[in-house]
């Protein structure tokens, strides 16, 4: 869940409950950045209540870190099973591909526009047969794109423009996405966190996570902010791209990282 500001200033909200085998925690985690200072990150693994829809707003409040976060969006959630094998599956659902958001964090507002997500997955992290993921969300003030691509054993190639998916395969990069008849160029990238997630996203969880096996630990994950311009096949000449920004991020599982 997140929310980017015109100025370029980054809330993203992940909040999960994790059991396995005799293990079982929550936690919530807030991600905060601007152009003119560094990543922060506050995490509390107390128990939190899942977002709710209330008039036509998707709400968050979470009080041990002075969260409270609406997105406001016409559109309708979409689900889809990314992975079904005998070892279990992964169940997406795009809650909002692009929503009005305000996240208040310590009393301070961030308003601009937002996205949010939630994976269900009854198949445990390290046994997914991915090699490499790219994952990201595109907003202009008129269009959304969403991509999720893997490379593995179940290859996934998944990109949905204003809340629809595009039959079509698509061409990924951390600079360029090329899925007809859409081409979204992202430049400026703005790093905002990068290396394996046990010194990243899992840092905070780190006496919890040291339970995880080596090939969850040893994930490596990049994640930008960028400057979008998304290019319609159809334009007419002349005619201005849509502009934005794009989050985006690019994982490298364990036998994969040069």
């Amino acid at each position: 869940m997140d929310c980017i500001t015109g100025a370029g200033d980054v809330l993203v909200v992940y909040a999960a409950t994790v059991k396995w085998l005799r293990l079982k925690f929550s936690y919530v985690s807030l991600l905060k950045t601007s152009p003119d200072s560094p990543t922060r990150t506050c995490t509390s693994l107390r128990t939190y209540i899942a977002p709710t829809w209330r008039d036509g707003s998707l709400c968050f409040d979470f009080m041990p870190l002075k969260i409270s976060a609406r997105w406001q969006t016409p559109d309708v959630p979409l689900e889809h099973s990314l992975l079904k094998t005998g070892a279990g599956e992964v169940i997406w659902t795009c809650l909002a591909p692009r929503a009005h958001a305000t996240i208040t964090h310590r009393g301070q507002p961030i308003v601009g526009t937002g996205y949010a997500e939630h994976l269900l997955l009854t198949i445990a992290p390290w046994q997914l047969p991915i090699k490499d993921l790219h994952w990201g969300r595109f907003h202009s003030a008129t269009n959304s794109l969403v991509w999720i691509k893997w490379l593995g054993e179940h290859p996934l190639d998944l990109t949905l423009h204003n809340g629809v998916a595009l039959d079509v395969p698509s061409e990924i990069s951390s600079a360029r996405i090329k899925a007809s008849p859409f081409t979204l160029e992202m430049t400026s990238a703005r790093e905002l966190r990068s290396g394996r997630i046990s010194s990243t996203a899992l840092w905070p969880l780190r006496k919890i996570a040291s339970a995880f096996p080596s090939s969850i630990l040893n994930l490596h994950e990049t994640k930008w902010l960028s400057k979008g311009m998304l290019h319609h096949d159809a334009a007419a000449p002349g005619e201005a791209p849509n502009c934005g920004f794009a989050l985006h991020e690019h994982v490298i599982f364990p036998g994969n990282i040069t």
